[in-house]
């Protein structure tokens, strides 16, 4: 009984060592068989499916594909995409060329957990990762016109032709070094990006996700991130540069650090480059968050949708070189909210938040060769409805700035602006307040810029309300002053040292300055000035120009009205006397 035991006991692991040899050798068989099968499929699969989506635009070439089928991982080596440039030809002859040319190259490229039996049974394929580690990209854009109503194949009716569905868990690009040149307009142009990170998880295309708008780009979740970005401003004077920008589909934020909008030549190269006068704009900005961002929004369509953009630690730097004549080009239809306006890129913030911002405006003048700079530091506020989307416009046609600041690091001004972005002449309103300065301080600009400066004089109250558009501004301030004397300088023509012009400073304090504001018993004088604007002139120097002519008629004493009609023939008297005073006056301070 035991011999018959042992007998089949003996069989059945002659059985089991032949079953699990039989299945080790099946699965060797396999592994040697196989992978020569299917490379040769997913290579056919990859080339013919790239060819037909692209309408034989595009081909993909490599030099090895490695396929392990026990791990479902797979290796692609030196592969390169490129177009066919015979083809493209042909398509824009039949006018179907794309907007988009694109090359890719890259020394490897891995996927794994390849699902091999999903691809051969079920169409579909299913991928854990696939990694792309420091590619070359190139993208040309030339728009054509017969694209922009052209119906489009969805990417799903496009890989429907060779595959059911795609899912990947996640793709992740890393060092990608990236050039775009854009071919629209007269000339080339072309920007380079050495780093740029890209992850996206959880992408799935098929049927139904092709209509799920819950995802971005048919992922739950997307990832980028750009070092070291600078891009042609759209004019030969200007670069635009960030260290790094973040996006990130799943917190809804775009973050960016270190912008700058940046002139090519300094302050004294600038107008001696381009040959005339002309504003010359210097913005920097350390950080930049853009909140609660329509994703979606912005990668298919490229249109930027966010509730708040917080802008911390900015610097706003306008400066112009009056040494120059005035450019003979017409700069109507070019304030700040019509360029917005016009501008291809659309925009649309809620709520603006701006902290800790310097602001200069500054200008060398061409009686002294000297510069005089205003300043306002700390400057913060907010701006609400910042947009030049045209259905928000015409919901809401405002754009309100409210900003509080410290007018040459001294007295504290608030200031506002109300842009009416769907008006057709740049028409807006603006106005400011300030209390309790000593005018001595602003004694750097007026020696710079007018050949004077004060002896004395303390601002106790000034408050001015502007309305303007593009051709002109009318401007109502009060200004209330005590002790005001001002020095008239000339210049020394050998050191260009300023000094006092004694005997006009005593005329000028005595027969044409009003050293205090209200004058004795009577009314405080209040400036109503419109201000022509000169086709030359920029938002800027409008704004400038309108708060000096204000400044002037109060101090001149030309802002007095007849409190009655009885006074109307003593002011007539004056009349005459009041024009010379004038015009001693603006050649003083002109």
């Amino acid at each position: 009984m035991s011999d018959l035991k042992e007998i089949i006991t003996k069989r059945w692991i002659i059985w089991s060592v032949g079953i699990v040899g039989g299945i080790v050798l099946l699965v060797l068989l396999a592994s040697w068989v196989l992978p020569g099968l299917l490379k040769e499929q997913l290579d056919s699969s990859l080339k013919e499916s790239v060819r037909k989506a692209s309408d034989g635009l595009y081909s993909i070439s490599y030099s090895d594909l490695s396929v392990n089928i026990l791990l479902g991982n797979a290796g692609v080596s030196d592969v390169m995409l490129r177009s066919d440039s015979t083809v493209y030809k042909r398509l824009l002859e039949q006018k179907k060329a794309p907007d988009q040319v694109a090359s890719v190259q890259t020394d490897r490229l891995s996927l794994e957990g390849v699902s091999i039996l999903k691809l051969l049974l079920f169409k579909s394929l299913d991928i854990d990762e696939i990694r792309v580690e420091s590619p070359n990209v190139t993208l040309a854009v030339d728009k054509k016109p017969y694209n922009t109503n052209r119906p489009k194949k969805s990417p799903y009716e496009i890989i429907n032709q060779v595959l059911q569905s795609i899912h990947i868990d996640r793709i992740s690009f890393t060092s990608v070094d990236f050039t775009y040149i854009n071919n629209n307009g007269e000339k080339s142009k072309k920007n380079h990006l050495e780093e740029l990170y890209l992850d996206v998880s959880d992408f799935r295309l098929n049927e139904e996700t092709a209509q799920d708008t819950s995802r971005v780009l048919y992922a739950q979740q997307i990832e980028i991130r750009l070092k070291g970005l600078t891009l042609d401003a759209g004019n030969d004077h200007y670069t635009f540069s960030m260290k790094e920008l973040a996006l990130s589909s799943r917190d809804s934020t775009i973050k960016v650090q270190n912008v700058h909008y940046k002139p090519r030549h300094g302050k004294d190269q600038y107008s001696k480059v381009i040959g005339i006068s002309k504003d010359r704009y210097d913005f920097k900005f350390e950080n930049i968050v853009a909140r609660r961002v329509d994703v979606r929004r912005f990668l298919m369509r490229q249109q930027l949708f966010a509730e708040v953009l917080e802008i911390d630690k900015g610097l706003m730097d306008i400066y112009r070189d009056r040494n120059y004549p005035d450019p003979e080009e017409n700069q109507t239809g070019r304030y700040p909210h019509q360029l917005l306006k016009q501008a291809k890129f659309v925009v649309c913030f809620d709520t603006v938040r701006v902290r800790g911002t310097e602001v200069y405006y500054g200008e060398r003048s061409e009686k002294t060769g000297l510069r005089g700079i205003i300043k306002f530091t700390g400057t913060q506020g907010t701006i609400t409805n910042l947009t030049n989307d045209t259905a928000t416009i015409a919901r809401r046609p405002y754009c309100r700035v409210r900003a509080y600041t410290r007018f040459m690091g001294a007295s504290r001004l608030n200031a506002y602006f109300n842009f009416n972005m769907a008006s057709d002449n740049g028409t807006f309103n603006c106005g400011g307040s300030m209390r309790d300065f000593s005018i001595k301080q602003i004694n750097p600009v007026t020696r710079a810029l007018a050949k004077a400066s004060v002896e004395s004089g303390q601002l106790n109250l000034l408050k001015f309300q502007m309305q303007a558009n593009s051709y002109e501004s009318h401007i109502t301030m009060q200004m209330l002053y005590n002790n005001l004397e001002v020095n008239v300088l000339k210049q020394d023509d050998e050191s260009g040292k300023l000094e006092k012009r004694s005997l006009l400073s005593n005329l000028l304090n005595g027969l044409i300055i009003k050293n205090n504001n209200p004058s004795g018993d009577g009314p405080a004088r209040v400036a109503d000035v419109t201000v022509k604007r000169q086709p030359s002139d920029s938002f800027f120097n409008l704004i400038w120009q309108s708060i000096l002519a204000s400044i002037k008629d109060v101090v001149s004493g030309e802002a007095d009205k007849p409190e009655t009609e009885k006074d109307k023939d003593k002011q007539d008297q004056k009349k005459e006397d009041d024009q010379k005073k004038k015009g001693f006056f603006k050649r003083l301070f002109n």
